[in-house]
């Protein structure tokens, strides 16, 4: 599988993270530990240095990103998304344990999950298609489930709407849409899951019935 721009910035990015005081036996401590208040403690002392704050607001700010990223998506991050994405760290060290947190470590050392297969399960199809078009191509009700992960970030608004709508008439009976966000939440996103979610970067998981996608 063909790794994205997102996870080609990363890779790149773990070649120098000695250089901000992260080696690699001090990064295994960090994923070792299960109690979220010494994952804190171990987080101030060790990894939360100048050095690398310094790193990721310039590997996060807007001129850096714009070498990958279109300008729409970029205008749905938040401001200063160095200092919010290394807040959105301590929320999850403070949540989660680090041993138990397979999404903690493919981030920190490059891991990839698991992938746990059922015999049970059907085969799954790929297939690269406009969003929008392809559920409105589908008949009426033949999902059950959606995961929108940042896919809404960089869309205008007339798309998202029609994306939105493409998702109601797709979605079947009590289907349900799990979407994700890079922004911060606002007055429209009713219970934010993101604390919950073990993969730490997002600022919005909703989870809601498919006809309320609104």
């Amino acid at each position: 599988m063909q790794e994205g721009v997102a996870e080609m910035r990363m890779a790149f990015a773990r070649r120098f993270l000695p250089l901000v005081g992260w080696t690699p036996g001090r990064i295994e401590v960090f994923l070792g530990l299960e109690d979220p208040v010494w994952q804190l403690h171990f987080w101030n002392d060790y990894l939360n240095t100048r050095r690398m704050q310094w790193a990721l607001d310039a590997l996060l700010s807007t001129r850096s990103l714009q070498a990958g990223y279109q300008s729409s998506l970029l205008h749905a991050l938040p401001a200063h998304f160095g200092a919010v994405l290394r807040s959105r760290l301590e929320r999850g060290w403070a949540s989660h344990s680090n041993r138990e947190n397979i999404y903690a470590r493919a981030l920190l050392s490059g891991d990839a999950p698991p992938v746990v297969t059922d015999a049970k399960s059907r085969p799954i199809s790929f297939i690269c298609a406009d969003a929008a078009q392809y559920l409105e191509m589908c008949p009426a009700g033949s999902f059950d489930g959606f995961a929108l992960s940042n896919i809404l970030d960089g869309c205008s608004p007339p798309y998202r709407e029609r994306l939105k709508a493409a998702v109601r008439h797709a979605g079947s009976k009590g289907s349900i849409l799990v979407r994700r966000s890079f922004s911060e939440p606002d007055s429209t996103v009713k219970e934010n899951l993101a604390e919950r979610d073990r993969s730490l970067l997002w600022g919005v998981v909703e989870v809601l019935p498919t006809d309320r996608a609104q």
